[in-house]
């Protein structure tokens, strides 16, 4: 699962997770949800983390 923590002066405020089968949770909660066709691409959005932890 990808986690999303929004911040605002540091301070989480909000948070999103999906796994690559398209099930998701806001903000930690114990409801999971189930994303719809391919309105999501988890490939893409592990790619992005990917990269980005290799920009440092």
């Amino acid at each position: 699962m990808i986690n999303i923590v929004f911040l605002k002066e540091g301070e989480p405020i909000a948070s999103y997770g999906v796994d690559k089968n398209g099930v998701y949770c806001l903000d930690a909660k114990i409801e999971n949800y189930k994303l719809k066709g391919d309105s999501l691409n988890y490939d893409r959005i592990l790619e992005i983390y990917d990269e980005s932890k290799n920009e440092n």
